[in-house]
């Protein structure tokens, strides 16, 4: 299952995502990623391919649902 990236708020509202393994790799260091502000942070969680396949939406509600509660 892939690893992702999530960053949330303090109310465990999900903000945004990001797939580490979406980074290109041109042969340049690679270093991407969320840096949370003020009142959010950044957890990693595990997702199956078909969660990842939801609209923005659909998919920070289910990891809202199955991994922030």
């Amino acid at each position: 299952m892939p690893k992702v990236q999530v960053l949330v708020d303090d109310s465990n509202r999900v903000l945004g995502t990001f797939s580490p393994a979406s980074v290109a790799d041109d042969g340049g260091p690679a270093q991407a990623g969320f840096r949370a502000g003020p009142g959010q942070r950044v957890v990693e969680v595990e997702l199956d391919e078909s969660v990842l396949r939801l609209d923005p939406d659909s998919l920070h509600q289910k990891i809202e649902a199955d991994h922030l509660t």
